[in-house]
């Protein structure tokens, strides 16, 4: 009887310790990953990882729609690859989910973004071609694009050594792009 209400009691302590470690458990993913993405401005700096980007102007022009900004290399070297390996450009989000990468294009030459120097900055336009936009999406409607960031680890679990990793979101713009002719 005794061996009995000790198993009870045992069986309800582990019950009453596996709640209380969910509960806490669930509180700290809540607290890691936030559902609620911040909300970024025009003008304001987004952290990309290697990169910072700032956008500065959306606009729709011959179909197309436009991300006019500036990127620069948060690294001490050149690098080939300024959205990530692979590369995770900016999502541009609709109702139905999000549309194909855009370009990117430097604004001094018209030629597509290869690499970035450090401390240089550089005028952009990530370029959304009229193709990839389907056709019930008329401006002057509101336009979300989703920012990503790429993880940096000091030392990484595979060769224990400084890496870039994954992606994860790092906010949103939400704005209604001007029309120009």
């Amino acid at each position: 009887m005794i061996l009995r209400s000790l198993r009870l009691r045992f069986l309800a302590s582990l019950g009453i310790g596996a709640a209380i470690l969910t509960s806490w458990w669930l509180r700290v993913e809540d607290a890691r990953a936030p559902k609620e993405l911040p909300q970024i401005g025009l003008g304001q700096a987004v952290a990309a990882g290697r990169t910072s980007l700032i956008p500065e102007r959306l606009m729709v022009q011959d179909g197309q729609l436009i991300l006019e900004a500036t990127v620069e290399t948060m690294t001490g070297a050149t690098v080939g690859t300024p959205f990530g390996a692979p590369a995770r450009l900016p999502d541009l989000l609709l109702e139905n989910g999000p549309l194909p990468a855009a370009e990117v294009i430097l604004l001094r030459d018209g030629e597509p973004l290869r690499q970035l120097h450090p401390r240089m900055p550089e005028q952009v336009r990530l370029i959304w071609p009229p193709d990839s936009l389907p056709p019930d999406h008329l401006p002057p409607e509101m336009t979300t694009i989703r920012f990503s960031r790429q993880i940096f680890k000091l030392r990484d679990n595979l060769y224990g050594q400084a890496s870039w990793l994954g992606h994860e979101p790092s906010g949103e713009l939400r704005i209604t792009p001007e029309v120009l002719p």
